[in-house]
């Protein structure tokens, strides 16, 4: 059974989420479970791990995701509306990508988008998220 805390963000007006595993090189056994709408942006994710995980870092933080995710839509960079697609053009459930956090403290965090689920993963029993977590690999301490 993992250990459970409450680390969340989401979109209320969104039919179904991504829910992704988030982690970072520092602690790689501290994983964070994010729930991320198919209808948010790439700038709505941004700002989201901006507020889970570096809210004492936001006004110098510099979010910058892997070309392969902007090559999938054509995208080159930032500059050529890569943030204003929708996560449903972006990323899809396997994925598993580099975010990396430009600042005073740099990090490199690790993402993977584990599935898409019709409702909150919170309203899923805790079991079921913890079996979830569980297929990650290595021993992981979680937080939610």
């Amino acid at each position: 059974m993992a250990d459970v805390g409450l680390i969340h963000g989401r979109f209320d007006n969104s039919p179904t989420a991504f829910f992704m595993m988030v982690t970072n090189q520092v602690d790689p056994a501290l994983w964070v479970a994010l729930e991320a709408h198919v209808t948010a942006t790439l700038a709505d994710l941004d700002q989201q791990i901006t507020q889970l995980l570096l809210a004492r870092d936001e006004e110098n933080a510099e979010f910058l995701f892997p070309e392969e995710i902007g090559r999938r839509n054509g995208w080159k960079n930032r500059d050529d509306g890569f943030f204003e697609g929708p996560l449903e053009k972006a990323i899809r459930p396997g994925d598993r990508f580099h975010y990396y956090v430009d600042g005073p403290d740099p990090v490199l965090l690790d993402i993977q988008v584990v599935e898409e689920v019709g409702t909150s993963f919170l309203d899923r029993p805790v079991d079921m998220v913890a079996h979830c977590l569980a297929q990650q690999p290595g021993s992981r301490k979680t937080i939610m």
